[in-house]
């Protein structure tokens, strides 16, 4: 049964590492387009691999509580 709830938090903090890469992309996309530029790949590669470090971060925060079983 304690499986269940590791699966959970897997399913949970993919989620979170989703939501934080589609959040900080759609972000610096408004600012090129704010600034008029072009928003190439390599810039989203490079948003992509900030935020999945702030995600791994943010999960690392999140496993500080205590889960209650």
């Amino acid at each position: 049964m304690r499986w269940i709830y590791e699966l959970s938090w897997l399913w949970k903090s993919i989620g979170i590492f989703i939501l934080i890469v589609a959040i900080c992309e759609w972000c610096v996309a408004l600012i090129y387009k704010g600034m008029k530029k072009r928003y190439g790949v390599k810039t989203a590669i490079c948003v992509a691999f900030v935020a999945v470090i702030l995600a791994i971060i943010c999960s690392f925060l999140l496993a500080q509580t205590p889960m209650p079983l």
